[in-house]
């Protein structure tokens, strides 16, 4: 009987064995099919890559002289308002970042404050300059930035509410709606987890003043001149996609789901380059426009958004997620400022 038994749990552990490595097999097999998928996947996307980049070199040989013009109003918008509003604030923060740790505050609050108060790109280039230093983790990165990636008053306010729907009340509403609302995206993304990282600050008592101001001048300035040309460039390539007619189809697409031209026209402008985008639903000035153009500032524009992954990427802060903090920041926005707009707060 003992031997029964015997064969009886030799039997079991040969057939749960067989089972075992039949399923290694298979997950094995499953795991090369995967990465042969993702390998395709990533050929065809290269492919379209190359067709559209040659596509966009022709249109622009075709016609030099418009989008000479195109990049000259790019670097015309970057000198005039954004190299004066965002380059001291990229300076003195980079000066602060180095002589921080020092005083042990906290990383969290110090971009989010700053972020507030100058905008966008900001919060991505401060979360760069602590990773470089060895003071957070791609971890935290994430986590600080799902909530402080900001617009700033002067743009909100200033030039979206006063110049472009020429009613400064408006500007006030949408960065409140705004401000409240990336700090709601941090929390459904789980940024305010505690961190060893807010209290355990490396202490830094001997700060070369002399050293942290010359690299901030470099740092500073290779950062202001990459954002210049992400500008230059996404305006090219807005009047690229414009000449060939796709935004018109879109348009004419969305005008079949009683979307007006000119909103459809805002926030496809808006979705590629924020400014251009919210100066065409300033034009229009309804409620809805308004409501539209907050989603537009919280979700910034591929321009910015290219800014913010080119700071971010070397952190390890992947543009898909960069991508669902904005897309989730931008319809909490929009549902904001309509729930206010709609019941005349």
């Amino acid at each position: 009987m003992n031997n029964c038994i015997i064969d009886d749990a030799q039997c079991a552990s040969k057939t749960a064995n067989k089972n075992k490595l039949f399923k290694n097999i298979v997950l094995k097999h499953s795991a090369i099919k995967n990465a042969k998928m993702m390998q395709k996947n990533a050929k065809i996307m290269q492919i379209i890559a190359n067709i559209a980049i040659i596509l966009i070199i022709s249109i622009i040989i075709s016609n030099p002289l418009k989008f000479i013009d195109s990049a000259r109003q790019g670097v015309f918008l970057w000198g005039n308002n954004v190299l004066p509003a965002l380059f001291p604030f990229m300076f003195l923060t980079k000066i602060l970042v180095g002589i921080l740790p020092k005083y042990k505050i906290r990383p969290s609050i110090y971009v989010f404050s700053i972020s507030v108060l100058s905008g966008y790109p900001i919060s991505s280039k401060l979360l760069r300059d602590y990773y470089d230093k060895g003071l957070i983790t791609t971890e935290y990165a994430k986590r600080v930035y799902s909530y402080s990636a900001t617009s700033g008053p002067i743009f909100v306010i200033g030039t979206v509410g006063a110049m472009f729907f020429n009613d400064i009340k408006v500007g006030i509403m949408i960065f409140v709606v705004h401000i409240i609302t990336s700090l709601l995206t941090g929390l459904l993304l789980g940024g305010f987890k505690r961190s060893n990282v807010d209290t355990d600050i490396k202490s830094d008592t001997d700060v070369n003043y002399g050293k942290v101001i010359s690299e901030s001048i470099f740092s500073s300035i290779s950062s202001i001149l990459m954002v210049g040309a992400y500008i230059m460039v996404f305006y090219v390539l807005f009047d690229a996609i414009t000449s060939i007619g796709l935004l018109d189809i879109v348009t004419r697409w969305l005008e079949k789901v009683n979307v007006h031209s000119d909103l459809s026209f805002g926030i496809l402008a808006g979705m590629i380059e924020l400014t251009r985008g919210v100066y065409e639903l300033g034009g229009i000035g309804s409620k809805l426009a308004i409501a539209v153009s907050g989603g537009l500032i919280s979700f910034s524009g591929f321009c910015i958004l290219m800014q913010s992954y080119t700071f971010l990427q070397p952190v390890g802060v992947t543009f898909r997620y960069i991508l669902l903090v904005k897309i989730i920041h931008a319809l909490l926005t929009f549902i904001g400022l309509a729930i206010l707009l709609l019941f005349g707060i």
